[in-house]
This record gives structure tokens, sequence and C-alpha cells, in this order.
């Protein structure tokens, strides 16, 4: 009968133990981000090249944000019609063109023979370059749940694009 009793006690404090687990993992904190992204709309893959500022570099790659654990590739193949986040901020509001100029000293893109060089102040191979105005950038905004084991985790992204199209190339 002691064993029944001891049994039904463990069983009482699991349980609440499980139900304080689920009740902390429901705070629902909104995550804010603000992410720069490539575009690629061109019907040939883009061989990028992400030219960081030094204080940005890091084993092999860059930090992805300056706040959260993390780096990028500085080399990569974007394929047709898909996109990539090249850098990503903990916060909305941001001015793309002007966290671009901090992050960046430079995007080199090869497509096909077509050599892109985007620099601030000074682009070649295409009408503009992503460090001159917001305007060159698109904004989408999106709201989604982030991955994690045990809890929600919702995001609400204000993602910034530079598209990569046939009509700016200067060739």
């Amino acid at each position: 009968m002691n064993v029944i009793i001891i049994f039904s006690q463990a069983i009482h404090v699991r349980g609440c133990l499980l139900l304080c687990m689920l009740l902390a993992g429901c705070d629902t904190k909104v995550r804010h981000q603000s992410q720069l992204l490539l575009r690629n709309e061109l019907d040939v893959p883009l061989e990028v090249t992400i030219h960081p500022k030094s204080s940005l570099l890091s084993l092999g790659g860059y930090k992805s944000s300056p706040s959260e654990p993390g780096t990028f590739s500085r080399q990569f193949t974007l394929p047709e019609s898909r996109e990539r986040e090249i850098y990503y901020e903990t916060k909305f509001g941001i001015e793309p063109a002007a966290l671009a100029t901090s992050v960046f000293d430079s995007i080199t893109i090869v497509a096909g023979s077509t050599v892109l060089r985007l620099r601030p102040g000074r682009t070649t191979g295409y009408k503009f370059g992503p460090f001159e105005s917001n305007d060159n950038w698109i904004l989408e905004k999106a709201e989604y749940d982030a991955a994690t084991q045990f809890k929600r985790n919702p995001v609400k992204s204000e993602d910034f694009y530079f598209v990569i199209k046939e009509e700016n190339i200067v060739r």
C-alpha cells in the first residue's frame, strides 16, 4: 500500500513539473528581425562573392548578425529564381542601403560571362548598387514560426531584397 501511495505522489509531482514546463514554454515573445537578401531573377545561376568589412570576418566566412551567433559563407552559388540571406539585424526600422554600406566593402557577382561589381560609390556592370539608395531594395514583410523543439517562436521579419534582373545589367 505504501508503494502505491509513493508511486501516486511521484506521478503527481511529475505531472506538476510537466505542467509548469509547458506553461513556462507558452511565453510567446515575438522576435523582430530585418534581413538583407539577394534575389536572382536571371535564367542563369550567379556566382556571388561577399566582401565584408574586416571586423566581420569570422571562421572563413563573416558574421551573419551583430547580435546573434553564426556565420555566412563569403562565396556561394545563387541558382536562378532563388534568393539568399546575406545579413540580418534583430530589430525593425533599418535602412538597407546604410546597413549594406556598414557591413560590406563590396559584392562581386558573376552571371555567365558578365561580372557585376557592386561597391559604395561605384557600381560596374549594373545600373545601380545596393549601397546608394533604399529605393534599390524591395521590402517584403513576413511572419512565421522559427523551428524550436518545445515552444512557439514567432518571428516578424522585414525582408529587403536586392534583385538581379536582366534589364539592369550594363553590357
